[in-house]
């Protein structure tokens, strides 16, 4: 039996929470169903209770109530209207939340630390929405309706471990939809849908078997040593993996949520053919883009949005996502670059569509086909900033210090080969996005 790869906590956790929580997963929302024929109104209940029982019984009294402590505030605070007020406790929420101490404050096992320490990163996601959304509906007045909807959005079992980020308009459009008899197609999807993800569970399974590549990220004096191909073909293999850690847990929690008539964000897309910045936040995490934009850069836009303002309401969204996912040097980086790409790339779409641009370019290519060349050639530095900057995510400073070095000091004829490589990347890249309707050149 070959050596597996288990350096990547995460995934050890994941898989193994999914497993072991499968049964209350699929109680949650058949349950959900029979209620739905039953009396519907009742759903809200029944999704509380079932996350209530879970946490008493795996964590215990005071970690249980104190999950309430963050929908119940919002609730309150969100009668007030006041939008400064619920952004400061967050951020606050936030702050505490990456300090060891105040992480633990309930004497819990790591596993169970470190499960609930992220469903209430999570957890603070969801009360912006929920309190955003009742400011926004101008629903502020008390309403024991209103209460019981909120907290059943934000302890929603299937999300609130290892998210996605599901709507708070998408969850209460899906509790509130009357009972319709399953029909063959329904069913069959459903069941296609979790062959398909666990499919993705036992590929990665089994690749960790034969492929090293986060092990290797925890010894950087020999990932400086390996050669070119081995050294690059690990950084591919990163990024491949930590996609596929997604794939799963989203794809997985998505159909589960699916069997309810909850609309849940969709799994990532291939990271390897995607090579634009903006396009990397809109199809990777679709739940976490849809509320940074419905919440921080729509709302920071205001009514002029300008070049400088919108640059401004993306630094505002980087900032939360380098808090939101803890304070450390290495998340800065990686913020950092995220947002210097999508700087530069509104800059040059800016640029793109004044009448000096576009006379220039008409007047240098002839056709269709040589612009588009020029679009991937250009294209292609941002296309490899990003795959370094994430190495700093993936990994660490130290991991991602080695790739950026790497590529500039290395051999020309090694830079240049790496260049042609995602040069191509970005050709197919804008062939998939033509396929698929997006937003590629032609």
């Amino acid at each position: 039996m070959r050596s597996k790869d288990q350096s990547d906590y995460e995934w050890a956790i994941w898989t193994d929470f999914l497993s072991k929580s499968s049964v209350w997963l699929m109680c949650n929302s058949v349950g959900a169903e029979i209620i739905r024929w039953i009396y519907k109104e009742a759903i809200p209940v029944w999704y509380i209770f079932v996350s209530v029982w879970f946490l008493a019984v795996n964590l215990g009294l005071w970690p249980t109530l104190f999950a309430f402590t963050a929908p119940c505030i919002m609730y309150i605070l969100s009668g007030r209207k006041s939008r400064c007020l619920i952004w400061g406790l967050i951020l606050t929420g936030m702050l505490l939340l990456s300090f060891e101490q105040f992480q633990l404050v309930f004497d819990l096992p790591d596993y169970w630390q470190y499960l609930f320490s992220a469903s209430q990163s999570w957890m603070l996601i969801r009360c912006v929405a929920f309190a955003m959304e009742r400011i926004n509906n101008e629903s502020t007045s008390v309403s024991p309706e209103d209460l019981t909807t909120g907290l059943a959005y934000c302890l929603y079992f299937p999300a609130f471990f290892l998210g996605p980020i599901i709507g708070y308009q998408e969850f209460k459009k899906g509790i509130t939809k009357p009972f319709l008899p399953w029909r063959w197609k329904h069913c069959l999807l459903i069941v296609l849908n979790l062959f398909r993800f666990l499919w993705w569970w036992l590929f990665t399974e089994v690749a960790l078997h034969f492929i090293y590549s986060n092990g290797f990220a925890m010894h950087p004096q020999i990932v400086k040593h390996l050669d070119s191909w081995s050294f690059y073909g690990m950084g591919y293999c990163m990024g491949q993996f930590f996609m596929l850690k997604y794939v799963v847990v989203y794809g997985l929690i998505s159909t589960v949520a699916q069997i309810a008539h909850i609309e849940a964000p969709r799994h990532p897309k291939c990271i390897a053919r995607i090579y634009l910045y903006s396009d990397m936040w809109r199809y990777f995490d679709q739940g976490l883009y849809t509320f940074l934009k419905r919440y921080i850069y729509v709302p920071c836009l205001g009514s002029n949005p300008g070049l400088w303002r919108k640059l401004a309401s993306s630094f505002v969204c980087f900032c939360f996502i380098f808090l939101w996912h803890k304070p450390y040097i290495s998340i800065f980086v990686w913020s950092f670059l995220n947002f210097l790409g999508v700087a530069i790339e509104r800059i040059c779409n800016a640029i793109s569509k004044t009448e000096s641009y576009m006379f220039m370019e008409d007047s240098l290519f002839q056709s269709q086909q040589s612009k588009r060349r020029y679009y991937a050639f250009i294209s292609t530095p941002l296309f490899l900033m990003s795959a370094f900057s994430n190495f700093y995510f993936f990994g660490d400073v130290e991991i991602g210090n080695i790739f950026i070095k790497r590529f500039f000091e290395g051999p020309i004829l090694v830079t240049a080969s790496l260049f042609t490589f995602a040069y191509c990347c970005c050709q197919v890249s804008m062939e998939i996005s033509n396929m698929e309707g997006g937003r590629g050149k032609k």
